[in-house]
């Protein structure tokens, strides 16, 4: 199914270990090592640590400004109705 789509799509299917046993936290950090080197090598950009955070930094206060919003539409009537 994912060969299909790759055809169409640039597609990369990271591999979550299972099991008991084995290192499972060192093979699934090698695994997103691999994602990491094919994002680089796919889209021509490096992706360091301090972007991560920044991105995760960011991410994060997109998230705690939608729950003010999402806090405020609980009104009633709610202050914007998303129409025109």
């Amino acid at each position: 199914m994912y060969e299909l789509l790759n055809e169409k799509r640039p597609t990369y299917v990271l591999h979550l270990p299972q099991g008991h046993d084995g290192d499972l936290l060192t093979a699934w950090t090698k695994e997103l090592h691999r994602f990491l080197a094919y994002l680089e090598e796919n889209f021509g950009i490096t992706i360091t640590e301090e972007a991560l955070r920044e991105a995760a930094r960011v991410r994060n206060e997109e998230r705690r400004e939608r729950l003010k919003l999402m806090e405020l539409q609980k009104q009633t009537p709610p202050p914007m109705s998303g129409l025109l």
